[in-house]
């Protein structure tokens, strides 16, 4: 009887031990499992701020609209705001989604594609027209209700100037002779084109031309 306390005992020490070790891994995992959770909001963190870097044109009803987003959603912060664009599968939509036309040249020079978008808040609508590039480069081209900046390019450049032309009062900007932004109103619309690459001033211009 002795003895078979003893094994029993013996076995019931194994059982505790092995229990503990199972704990124990368990916990490793759990401490793994929150490291990687962690690694991976590091990187998306970092993922939106080198989005952020990147000098993509933004409105300020865009930052609104993020900002409405992040009070309502606190989750917006880890998995990136919504973007706010509509995109528009054919010009011909325009001026259902907007309330206005908005006539652009199909490409503009060698032109990859043209995407069509349109944002819409309480107080502002924007339509605008993208063109990609091969180099990575684009050109952005807006038109939008009111008379305010709808470039959401705030590049302070060093090379300012005004131009007139038999249309409209066209505002240029830029660096080393090249034009990046140029911005401009009708009396009743606002309107940007934007070239990340820039461009001479008398392109610029011509593009202006072809814009309404």
């Amino acid at each position: 009887m002795v003895k078979k306390n003893m094994i029993m005992k013996a076995m019931t020490l194994i059982a505790a031990a092995g229990a503990a070790a199972v704990i124990t891994a368990c916990g490793s995992n759990s401490t793994a499992a929150t490291g990687a959770q962690k690694e991976t909001e590091t990187e998306i963190t970092q993922a939106e701020t080198g989005s952020a870097q990147t000098g993509e044109l933004q409105t300020e009803a865009e930052t609104e609209n993020a900002d409405a987003m992040a009070e309502t959603d606190p989750e917006q912060d880890l998995i990136g705001m919504p973007n706010p664009w509509k995109t528009l599968d054919s010009a011909e939509k325009i001026k259902d989604e907007a309330g206005f036309d908005f006539t652009a040249p199909e490409t503009i020079d060698d032109s990859l594609k043209r995407d069509i978008e349109v944002l819409k808040s309480d107080d502002l609508t924007i339509v605008q027209f993208i063109y990609d590039y091969s180099d990575e480069s684009r050109v952005v081209l807006r038109k939008g209700t009111g008379d305010g900046d709808i470039s959401g390019d705030y590049n302070d450049y060093a090379e300012k100037k005004t131009v007139e032309t038999s249309n409209t009062t066209v505002n240029l900007q830029g660096n080393d002779g090249k034009v990046y932004l140029a911005t401009w109103t009708d009396g009743d619309h606002s309107y940007s084109a934007y070239a990340s690459a820039g461009c001479p001033e008398e392109e610029m211009l011509e593009l202006i031309a072809q814009i309404s």
